[in-house]
């Protein structure tokens, strides 16, 4: 049985993300690294920060996640695109070119076995006015066609403003803070729901957040104000590079010096990357990474063979074998992750577990 996958809200070509070819290559990457697991893929709306296809015009990019969309269609995968606020505008190009279905409106669909409800969500529970007056004009066929009277060129440019400014409108063009679940207006929505379904077997997860569950290690450290205890250390990071290349090395490396290498990751350290990305974008470059797989193994055998560089934490991995590559200091010493490990429930288990784990990393910080 092949998996089936749902993603969303990538905004991709947003005028606020300031290294937007960076974001696509994430997304595509992982689509290339599902390809042979998937069933289907459902992308759940605004994958795009703004859409809108003229009759014989589409806006201008996007042609690696099109290419691999189209990749994955032609392998018999389903990908399914549901149009979101910033992407509602689609024609039929998405089916012609790339094999998608579109959907403009929510779905039931069964999927082994299990009933699933889908939908971008905008307007679902909304008891914004002001919002509900703009999806209404949005919607309207005779603004639409009015917009489409404009050329591309003022169009596109206005589209993606207007979702600039609405993105920055907000504190740092963030997401606002999750709310609870009697005021975030998709749960009481969903909630609403079981009223009259009671049927349907519905669970509100989050992502990792002490306030839902009873032990954590993580590094964000939001979570520790939620914590009965907890315990932050840091760790720097290190670079990985093969013996030889290490001999006509410095010491101790520049990150910025490493722009025009390519780099080697692993699927279960995705989090720990995009620390690492930070950094390097930080110094003036996006990571080019070129190969992905979820063995770290196999990262530090192509590492020994000179096919690429990889970013390595000082003692969260492990152990790593220095044999066959050499493992790198960087110059500045603020190049670290932060851990955070908190608890918040107190039984005789979780304050052993605590204790070991803040004996253990407090050992090796200070070992490395």
């Amino acid at each position: 049985m092949k998996n089936i996958y749902f993603l969303s809200d990538a905004h991709l070509g947003s005028l606020a993300i300031p290294h937007r070819r960076t974001q696509e290559r994430r997304l595509v990457n992982f689509l290339d690294s599902i390809k042979h697991k998937a069933a289907a893929v459902y992308l759940l709306g605004d994958m795009f920060d703004f859409w809108h296809e003229y009759r014989t015009v589409v806006p201008k990019g996007y042609t690696r996640l099109l290419g691999k969309i189209s990749e994955l269609t032609d392998m018999g995968v389903e990908v399914h695109f549901f149009t979101g606020n910033h992407d509602l505008w689609v024609h039929d190009y998405f089916q012609k070119e790339c094999g998608m279905t579109v959907h403009r409106d929510s779905l039931m669909v069964d999927l082994y076995g299990q009933l699933f409800y889908l939908a971008h969500g905008d307007g679902l529970g909304s008891s914004d006015r002001k919002f509900k007056f703009l999806r209404a004009m949005f919607h309207n066929k005779i603004c639409r066609a009015l917009f489409a009277s404009l050329h591309p060129r003022w169009g596109m440019a206005f589209g993606l403003e207007w979702a600039r400014r609405s993105r920055m409108k907000r504190p740092d063009g963030k997401e606002p803070d999750y709310m609870g679940e009697d005021k975030e207006e998709l749960v009481v929505f969903a909630k609403d729901y079981l009223k009259t379904h009671p049927d349907v077997n519905l669970d509100f997860i989050r992502n990792d957040d002490l306030r839902d569950c009873d032990f954590l290690i993580t590094t964000s450290t939001q979570n520790a104000k939620y914590a009965g205890e907890s315990f932050i250390v840091d760790e720097e990071i290190l670079l990985a590079v093969s013996k030889d290349r290490a001999k006509n090395m410095p010491d101790k490396v520049k990150l910025s010096d490493l722009k025009g290498d390519v780099f080697l990751i692993t699927d279960k350290s995705k989090p720990f990357f995009r620390i690492c990305e930070e950094y390097c974008l930080k110094s003036g470059f996006a990571p080019n990474v070129i190969f992905e797989c979820d063995s770290q193994t196999v990262i530090f055998d192509l590492v020994s063979a000179d096919l690429g560089v990889a970013f390595c934490p000082t003692f969260s991995w492990g152990k790593i074998d220095q044999n066959r590559i050499s493992l790198i200091p960087f110059d500045k010493k603020c190049f670290r992750k932060i851990i955070l490990i908190a608890f918040k429930q107190s039984t005789d288990l979780q304050k052993d577990f605590f204790a070991y784990l803040k004996r253990y990393m407090s050992v090796e910080q200070n070992h490395r």
